[in-house]
């Protein structure tokens, strides 16, 4: 499984390919790359070369699992880029940067941002003041 040189199309394996994936899916980043991204690192199989044992994320019981979970990935990303796009601004004075400091991005006060029970994304999740 791996995605194409402009990020469109996913190859997950010789006789499938996911064409069409939007742009915006990597704005939604978990660390230094997209969900997305890390879906499909994480989701790969792979052997261990000291033990042998072979790692294979696909479930026999169903084997649609890992394409669902990219649909999935993609969508909630996609859906949490809309949201913190339409985040009123924070009105904090723009900050100074220098090339030592660690870079911070406030997104909003979190007791007045949205949850997620209430945008339907995750209805059986419980968050405080939900």
């Amino acid at each position: 499984m791996r995605l194409s040189k402009d990020k469109t199309s996913l190859i997950y394996n010789q006789f499938l390919t996911l064409s069409g994936i939007p742009p915006d899916t990597y704005e939604y980043r978990l660390g230094n790359r997209s969900a997305l991204e890390w879906v499909i690192d994480q989701y790969q199989v792979s052997t261990d070369k000291r033990s042998g044992i072979t790692n294979d994320p696909n479930r026999e019981d169903d084997p649609q699992y890992i394409l669902r979970l990219i649909g999935q990935v993609i969508t909630v990303s996609l859906e949490t880029v809309k949201i913190v796009r339409s985040l009123p601004p924070l009105g904090l004075p723009p900050e100074e940067k220098s090339p030592t400091s660690p870079q911070l991005i406030l997104t909003s006060d979190l007791e007045n941002a949205p949850s997620i029970t209430k945008l339907g994304i995750f209805s059986h999740v419980n968050l405080p003041g939900s």
